[in-house]
């Protein structure tokens, strides 16, 4: 049985394939088994593949057709025979130490996870790009050595499951699969991992590079509004927790996962009001006793302006909402503009009464759309 096992999933990847698979077959650890997924690639890299298995007996080649990066990964660990996982994307490469390393690592120290570092290699070597920089920064390792794991650990753990190597056990036993038809599905298959974590092990090696390719999956997400899929994430998590009786133990940690999703999904999308739309119908699902989460709590109180940086008044703009206008404010009701000094104490105490009732019928608001979406 050999050591490890390095899924590799592939689709119409050619220029890319050939460097991958050379970094994997030349690992110093020799004892592994390659699981290259064909996803029903239309270009060449069949006839790579099967050139790649001819002169190397520990590459199986899995043909499907295609479902996309989640479903080809799912089939790949259907495949596993070692004891240990990895998994590589075609078009990134590793170094050749990193599954000797991350091997030895997982049977000195009796750990669950191990993970590494990831190089940033930008394809058309413009490194000045906002894409670029960004993932060099969270990327870069920020912890050391041996943890026992616990969720202050989380948002310094990266969620990209290519830089990790994991116990075959945990994944099958426990049910782990990747979400089929949704984008970040790395974030729920952390996700669930972790929540049977008990050790982990932070290499200080960069030993993944991770090419950032303009056309990649990756950077449409940076363009589009893909994070408004994380409530949907977020939900599959939290139903797995609970299916598992996980919730109780893991409550911490389901409730960080919370607001970073809540604030990934707010924050770094245009269509703000769409997101909140989307955590208040999954507020209704969620049980606060457990998770004891304040922004939570506001959600289901249909407080949401009270969330530090949730701006309500951008998001009912429409209907209601306030603008300073140097000494003068200006307030606008169902489209009708009402404009106020401020200089006086009078005039203050007026726009205070005035912003209340505004908050008040934001609340009413609030209370009817969801009325609506029932």
């Amino acid at each position: 049985m050999p050591k490890v096992s390095v899924i590799i999933p592939v689709y119409n990847v050619e220029k890319y394939i050939r460097k991958c698979l050379d970094s994997v077959i030349n690992q110093t650890l020799q004892d592994i088994e390659i699981i290259c997924v064909d996803d029903g690639s239309t270009d060449d890299c069949p006839t790579i593949l099967d050139e790649y298995a001819a002169r190397d007996a520990r590459i199986k080649i899995i043909r499907k057709e295609n479902g996309g990066l989640s479903s080809a990964r799912n089939v790949g660990i259907k495949y596993v025979t070692s004891e240990y996982v990895g998994f590589v994307d075609s078009d990134d490469w590793i170094e050749s130490e990193t599954y000797e390393t991350a091997y030895n690592l997982m049977c000195q120290y009796n750990v669950d996870v191990v993970c590494w570092g990831a190089n940033i290699v930008a394809e058309d070597n413009d490194y000045t790009s906002k894409t670029v920089n960004n993932a060099k920064y969270y990327h870069k390792i920020k912890l050391e050595g041996l943890y026992d794991w616990n969720y202050t650990l989380y948002h310094d753990t990266t969620v990209t499951v290519w830089n990790k190597l994991y116990k075959t056990s945990i994944i099958k036993d426990k049910k782990i699969e990747f979400p089929l038809g949704l984008l970040h599905e790395d974030n729920e298959f952390i996700a669930k991992y972790l929540l049977y974590t008990k050790k982990v092990y932070y290499s200080n090696k960069y030993f993944y590079n991770y090419l950032q390719r303009n056309n990649s999956i990756m950077s449409k997400c940076v363009e589009e509004n893909t994070r408004l899929v994380l409530p949907e994430i977020y939900k599959n998590i939290y139903l797995y927790s609970k299916k598992y009786n996980l919730q109780e133990a893991n409550s911490k940690l389901l409730s960080v996962i919370f607001d970073q999703y809540l604030w990934h999904a707010y924050m770094l999308t245009t269509n703000k009001k769409l997101a909140i739309k989307k955590f208040k119908k999954l507020a209704k699902i969620l049980d606060n006793n457990v998770l004891k989460n304040y922004n939570l709590e506001l959600i289901q109180k249909n407080k949401i302006n009270k969330i530090s940086y949730i701006d309500y008044n951008t998001l009912s703009e429409n209907i209601f909402s306030i603008k300073n206008k140097g000494i003068r404010k200006q307030v606008t009701l169902f489209g009708i503009k009402f404009k106020f000094k401020s200089k006086n104490l009078e005039s203050r105490e007026r726009l205070k009464r005035i912003e209340q009732k505004i908050d008040r019928l934001n609340n009413q608001l609030s209370k009817l759309e969801d009325n609506i979406n029932v």
